[in-house]
C-alpha cells in the first residue's frame, strides 16, 4: 500500500482528472446555461481547469464584493478571469496590416527619418562652417599681429629680433598660406641685415624655386641679386633659374636684371651657348630704366654686351672659322664701351677700359692668324 506522498505522477494526474470530471458533471445543464458562482470558479481553478474553459462558463456581469475579490486573489485566479467576471472585455488584438500598407508605412517612416537626418546634417555642417570662420578670423588676427611686430623690428633695423619673429611665425603657420612667403622674404632680408648672407641666399632660393608664378618671385630675386652684389653667389641652385622662361609680363627692368644674372652665371660655368641666349635678351630701357636696387638698365646692358663678346672669344677657340667668330665678338665689346662711357659711374668707366683692352686683344689675335704674305692686314690690325 502506497501512502499519499508516494502516489506515482500518472496516478496523481488520473485522480485530478476525476475531480475535474466530477466538477464539470456537477454543473447541471440549467446551471451551465447561467453562470458559475465565485466558489465554483475558484474550485475549477484549483482543480486545474484551463482558463479558457472557465471563461466559456462565465455568463454576464458579476456583482463582486470586496470579500469575493479577496477570495479570488487568495486563490490566485488569473486576472483575465476576474476582469471577465467584472464585465470588462479584453481588448482584441489590432488587425494585421497587409503588405501594401506595411510598405507604405515603412516608406513614410524612412522618408521622415531621411528628412530628419538631412536636417541634422545641415545643422552640423552650418555649425562646422561657422566654427571654421571663427577659427579663420582668429588665425588672421594672429597672423597680422605677428607680421606687424616682425615688420616693425625690421624697419627699426633690429634684425636679430626681426629674424626671430619671422622664423617663429613660419614655424607656427601653415606653409600653404601666402603670409608664409612674405615672412620668408622678411627673414631673408633680416639675415642679410645681420650679415648672414648664406642664410639669406638659402631663404631666397626657397621662394625662387616655387617658380615665376609665385607672388614673391620678383621680390626674392631682387633680394638675391642685392646680396650677390655684396658677396659672390656660386650655387648650382641658379641652374634652376635657367629653366624658367622669362616672364614677358614682368617689368623690363626686372627682366634685364634676371637675364643678366642667369647669363653671367652660365658664362662662369662655361655654358656659353645658353649664356648667350640670356645675355642677348638684356636691353636698354627708355627713360630712367632703374630697378628696385637703383641699377640703371644701361649698366646691365653694357655688362651683358661685354660678356657676349667674351663668349664669342671662347667659342672661337674650337671653331673652324676662328677669324670670323673672333671678328663677331667685337660688336659686343664696341656696344659695351659706348654704353659704359655714357654712364657716369666708376664701375662703368672700369668696364669701358676692359672693353678697350678686349678689342685690342681680339685685333692682336686675329693679326697673328693671318699669313705672312698679308702683311698689310696684319700691320693694320696691330696698329
Amino acid at each position: 500500500m502506497y501512502s499519499s506522498f508516494n502516489v506515482p505522477n500518472a496516478a496523481r494526474r488520473f485522480a485530478q482528472n476525476l475531480v475535474l470530471f466530477g466538477l464539470l458533471c456537477a454543473v447541471s445543464p440549467a446551471v451551465a446555461q447561467q453562470t458559475l458562482t465565485v466558489d465554483q470558479v475558484i474550485a475549477m481553478h484549483k482543480a486545474g481547469v484551463p482558463a479558457a474553459i472557465i471563461k466559456q462558463n462565465i455568463k454576464g456581469k458579476y456583482k463582486l464584493k470586496m470579500s469575493d475579490l479577496r477570495k479570488l486573489k487568495a486563490a490566485r485566479v488569473p486576472s483575465s478571469i476576474v476582469e471577465l467576471m467584472k464585465g470588462k472585455s479584453v481588448a482584441a488584438p489590432k488587425p494585421k496590416q497587409d503588405k501594401l500598407e506595411n510598405m507604405k508605412a515603412t516608406r513614410e517612416f524612412e522618408k521622415r527619418r531621411a528628412e530628419q537626418e538631412a536636417k541634422i546634417q545641415a545643422a552640423a555642417e552650418a555649425a562646422r562652417r561657422n566654427a571654421e570662420k571663427e577659427q579663420e578670423a582668429l588665425e588672421q588676427q594672429r597672423i597680422e599681429r605677428a607680421l606687424t611686430d616682425a615688420r616693425k623690428a625690421k624697419s627699426e633695423q633690429n634684425y636679430g629680433l626681426a629674424a626671430k619673429l619671422f622664423h617663429t611665425f613660419i614655424r607656427q603657420t601653415d606653409p600653404n598660406r601666402p603670409a608664409v612667403d612674405e615672412a620668408t622674404v622678411g627673414l631673408a632680408e633680416s639675415y642679410a641685415g645681420l650679415g648672414l648672407y648664406a642664410n639669406a641666399v638659402a631663404e631666397y632660393f626657397t621662394l625662387l624655386e616655387k617658380g615665376p608664378q609665385s607672388r614673391n618671385f620678383q621680390k626674392a630675386f631682387s633680394g638675391l641679386r642685392a646680396v650677390g652684389q655684396i658677396v659672390p653667389i656660386d650655387s648650382d641652385r641658379i641652374y634652376g633659374l635657367a629653366d624658367y622662361e622669362p616672364d614677358v609680363d614682368a617689368p623690363k627692368a626686372f627682366q634685364n636684371s634676371y637675364n643678366y644674372f642667369v647669363g653671367r652665371f652660365l658664362f662662369t660655368k662655361g655654358d656659353f651657348d645658353r649664356a648667350e641666349r640670356f645675355l642677348s635678351l638684356v636691353e636698354i630701357i627708355d627713360g630712367s630704366g632703374t630697378d628696385k636696387q637703383g641699377v640703371d638698365s644701361r649698366e646691365d646692358y653694357a655688362r651683358a654686351q661685354y660678356m657676349l663678346g667674351l663668349a664669342k672669344v671662347e667659342l672661337s677657340q674650337n671653331s673652324e672659322n676662328q677669324v670670323s667668330v673672333l671678328s663677331s665678338s667685337t660688336r659686343g665689346f664696341v656696344e659695351s664701351v659706348s654704353t659704359a662711357e655714357a654712364v657716369n659711374s666708376e664701375s662703368m668707366q672700369r668696364l669701358a677700359q676692359l672693353g678697350y683692352l678686349a678689342l685690342a686683344r681680339v685685333s692682336f689675335t686675329i693679326a697673328g692668324l693671318f699669313p705672312e704674305e698679308r702683311d698689310d692686314l696684319k700691320r693694320e690690325l696691330y696698329d
